[in-house]
């Protein structure tokens, strides 16, 4: 148990250290970074939340995972069991929150369970995903801040149009659809795609929270309680590592959200879609005009560096380990990139 313990302190000294070392996370924070409309035109705010009823508590309860945390007071199953009478306890505790303004701090401690990213892979830090397991009363609050203001975003149009992770009818299909489409149509034009896949590093666990802060003030137009909600649910966070039941010790976040998100304004881009942080960016030309491939090519590289100075900029990171890059064209050009000594 001691050689265990030891081990879940030293992962989380670990994962605390490539936190710190670059610019601090929850799943759907990071598109709020992003949004492709920033400051461009007047965003009507909202300064407090609306109330919930029971009802509203109640699908609450039935759309969020019942998933239990060992931080909770007690396991979700009971809970259940008995939730016409817990119900109206439930409600007061989201509302106080809700209208005070305060995250409260038993809530802000997060469990790490560090998962690799894919089966096969090395045991090495870079390759585990820092997955955090959150009380259940507090993933209840953060769904009903997160309809609010998710329909305030939909409301003023503040998604940006080609970010296709969370939001209602869109999916990693829609990314697919798209960025194929606009392919074949090249295709057919008898042009060249050129294609660079963009990812990236720690995305959720080096986001800045005065760089969020502002944005959700200035291009979301969060002010007043609802501001100051968000304010509270970022400060004083920490988390433990948990590994085969046994706890780290206690390591204090000065930035991130508990773990999900996209790349940033790609309005000066030739062409982009978005998945949360992953990124296809991609340029055609016509194959039998040397100067078009040459500034094709040099588009992308400008764009590709305005890309890595804007997360600069926001202590993001692109992961270059797992950028890609693709050519999409007819067979008829296969000696097209071809290039003499």
């Amino acid at each position: 148990m001691t050689r265990l313990l030891l081990l879940t302190n030293v992962v989380t000294s670990l994962f605390r250290r490539s936190t710190l070392c670059r610019p601090n996370s929850t799943t759907w924070f990071l598109p709020l970074l992003c949004v492709a409309n920033e400051c461009l035109r007047d965003i009507p705010s909202i300064e407090k939340f609306n109330i919930l009823s029971l009802s509203d508590v109640r699908k609450l309860t039935e759309t969020t995972p019942k998933k239990s945390c060992l931080l909770d007071p007690i396991p979700t199953t009971p809970v259940f069991g008995c939730i016409d009478v817990l119900l109206p306890v439930i409600t007061k505790i989201i509302n106080l929150s809700l209208q005070s303004g305060v995250f409260a701090d038993q809530w802000k401690c997060a469990l790490v369970y560090p998962l690799l990213k894919k089966p096969g892979l090395d045991l090495l830090l870079k390759n585990y995903r820092p997955v955090s397991n959150l009380q259940y009363i507090s993933k209840l609050t953060e769904k009903a801040v997160f309809q609010q203001m998710h329909s305030h975003m939909n409301t003023n149009s503040l998604h940006p149009e080609l970010q296709s992770s969370y939001r209602r009818h869109h999916s990693t299909e829609t990314v697919l659809l798209k960025v194929m489409n606009d392919i074949l149509l090249c295709m057919n034009s008898q042009r060249v795609t050129l294609m660079v896949l963009l990812d990236l590093s720690a995305a959720f666990d080096t986001v800045n929270h005065d760089i969020l802060l502002e944005r959700l003030d200035k291009v979301i137009g969060m002010r007043g309680v609802t501001l100051e909600w968000f304010r509270s649910y970022l400060s004083d966070r920490w988390q433990q590592v948990c590994i085969d039941g046994s706890l780290s010790n206690q390591c204090h976040l000065n930035c991130g959200v508990p773990q999900g998100s996209c790349l940033g304004p790609l309005r000066h881009l030739p062409e982009a879609h978005c998945y949360a942080d992953d990124t296809q960016l991609y340029v055609s030309f016509k194959p039998d005009d040397t100067n078009a491939q040459d500034e094709a090519i040099r588009a992308m590289e400008d764009r590709i560096q305005d890309i890595r100075n804007w997360l600069i900029e926001g202590w993001l990171l692109l992961n270059n380990d797992i950028t890609g890059f693709a050519t999409f064209f007819k067979n008829k050009f296969p000696g097209l990139f071809q290039t003499s000594d």
